[in-house]
């Protein structure tokens, strides 16, 4: 499965980077195509987390994924929704679609609170499922709780690869362009080609009560 095969190159990758940097292998023959060469863009997360943070339960509930960046690591590929708890720490994630072969699919995960930098000061969410279980950067560029998120995630290996990811989400099955504009603008401002964003199908050729069985 493509999940496996992505878990092989992670435990792969820290030491072929170093390889690489070292001039001892080939960047592009060994490194996995989920990274490019580059670093993360910069992000007042601590902004955005004081201003997010006092309105975490609003976030709860449910989000049609409406658009992404191709990410081989997301095994729900269309009809994609997921169901929000607030737990107080994060938010328990149940998420449902159809998978790549058109067949339903249920998947588990969390946010949580976590820290990062040199003196762990600087707050934000990371989030996890089973399957990859490892957790990534989840930031909320962008939100009014009420029609859309746009959301980013960016993780940098050693300054000199990383492995980033776009998605819309929005409250309904379709997302107003004005809601869809704010996340363009936002991506833009850190300087992202808004270009890689997939529409998600979405709309009358989805069960979304036949998924909302999955969640039972």
């Amino acid at each position: 499965p493509s999940s496996n095969r992505i878990m092989k190159s992670l435990v792969l990758l820290v030491p072929l980077l170093a390889l690489a940097a070292a001039g001892r292998v080939s960047v592009r023959e060994k490194i996995p195509d989920f990274l490019v060469p580059g670093s993360c863009p910069v992000v007042d997360e601590k902004a955005l987390w004081a201003e997010q943070k006092p309105n975490h339960s609003k976030y709860a509930g449910r989000w049609f994924e409406v658009a992404l960046s191709k990410n081989a690591f997301q095994l729900v590929k269309q009809c994609t929704k997921s169901d929000l708890t607030y737990n107080n720490n994060g938010f328990d994630h149940i998420t449902t679609g159809l998978d790549q072969s058109g067949n339903p699919i249920r998947r588990e995960g969390v946010t949580f609170e976590f820290t990062t930098g040199a003196n762990r000061e600087t707050p934000h969410l990371s989030i996890q499922f089973e399957q990859p279980s490892f957790a990534s950067p989840y930031v909320i560029l962008d939100t009014d709780y009420d029609n859309y998120s746009c959301i980013y995630s960016c993780t940098d290996f050693n300054g000199d690869f990383v492995s980033d990811w776009l998605f819309v989400w929005s409250r309904s099955s379709t997302l107003d362009a004005q809601y869809m504009d704010k996340c363009l603008v936002a991506y833009r401002k850190l300087g992202l080609d808004v270009n890689r964003l997939e529409k998600v199908t979405q709309g009358s050729g989805c069960d979304y009560e036949g998924q909302d069985s999955l969640l039972l």
